[in-house]
């Protein structure tokens, strides 16, 4: 009967979102609509004239992208009737807010798409004038199938990715199904299980909070291009356990990890049923709040204190879809790095 119930309320949603999508749909006699929002320019700003530090050379300046913009426009801010309906999934059924949020699918999260890997990752995507050029060999020692430096995102494919915390599978498909052949996913929501269960670009989904079941013997690491923790380390129990299982996992491979860290740190677990304030591993560098660009040093000493170099880091903004009704902004923002890793 509760699954009955369930299904119902995420159909009143989802006929909401359509009814929300079309209603804020902009006619315009161009190809292109108007962009009712877009993140202010000091998401994506680093300050490496005022800050000297041996690692700013490191730093890929990326902008707010199409598929930044699209994001926008696919999902405008939610209604006050589908927020009722996310306060009696939470309230009167005791459902985590995460879970009724992918159930209904509102509250949607943006950070990363492939246009930005691959600026990361320093490979040019024709479609978006890129300027830093490389072959997949600078990127990880698998043999992949590009023949030269300038290639289209269309035509690269890596082979496989794991992502680790994928949330609803939005940030996983338009980041990775571009690039990768297969991708792998795990989550601790039960609720966003059953959106990645029903996503046909995902290959394998995994209801897991750590990585243990992935290690070096299982002959699917040895292909692996990728490891993605996308504002996971934040919101897990045991971040250096994670980090380090993540470091066995690539050193058959050699292939990358991508990090995704919001600024400030202000850690919260949210694993499966545990909820609480405090950590039971901690980034303790992290814990005096500076600057983003203190906070970069920071977390780069603790990435090298467990055996990973910092190939690249960017500043993006972490983006929520908020509700039409709020007096503020109606998406908000926190600043997050990211960082892209080898083993050492």
């Amino acid at each position: 009967m509760r699954q009955f119930i369930y299904k119902l309320i995420a159909n009143v949603s989802n006929g909401l979102n359509k009814k929300n999508h079309a209603k804020k749909t902009i006619p315009s006699s161009s190809s292109l609509q108007q962009i009712l929002w877009k993140p202010d320019q000091s998401y994506y700003e680093y300050d490496n004239v005022n800050h000297y530090s041996f690692h700013s050379s490191k730093f890929i300046q990326s902008t707010f992208t199409k598929e930044g913009e699209r994001f926008i426009k696919m999902n405008p801010p939610h209604t006050m009737m589908q927020q009722k309906l996310k306060d009696i999934l939470t309230g009167f059924f005791g459902m985590r807010h995460v879970d009724a949020a992918s159930l209904l699918q509102i509250n949607k999260m943006f950070v990363l798409d492939s246009i930005t890997l691959l600026n990361l990752l320093k490979i040019q995507d024709d479609d978006d004038n890129q300027t830093n050029k490389t072959t997949m060999s600078t990127v990880n020692n698998n043999k992949n199938n590009i023949n030269n430096s300038k290639t289209s995102s269309s035509s690269i494919k890596f082979n496989t990715v794991l992502d680790v915390g994928a949330g609803d599978g939005y940030v996983t498909q338009v980041a990775y199904y571009p690039l990768f052949k297969n991708i792998e996913v795990t989550e601790a929501s039960a609720g966003c299980i059953e959106s990645l269960k029903n996503n046909p670009f995902i290959t394998n989904v995994h209801f897991e909070t750590s990585l243990k079941k992935f290690n070096i013997n299982d002959k699917k690491m040895n292909t692996i291009d990728l490891i993605s923790m996308l504002n996971v380390l934040d919101r897990c129990d045991k971040p250096l356990t994670m980090l380090k299982d993540a470091h066995a996992c690539l050193q058959n491979s050699n292939g990358k990890l991508i990090i995704a860290l919001t600024y400030p740190h202000r850690p919260f677990v949210v694993e499966k049923d545990v909820l609480k304030a405090e950590q039971a591993e901690t980034f303790d560098k992290l814990d005096i709040q500076t600057t983003f660009e203190e906070f970069i040093d920071k977390t780069i000493e603790h990435l090298n204190d467990l055996n990973f170099n910092v190939n690249a880091f960017s500043r993006v903004p972490y983006i929520c879809v908020g509700s039409e009704n709020q007096n503020d902004d109606p998406y908000s923002c926190l600043s997050c790095a990211l960082f892209v890793c080898s083993v050492k």
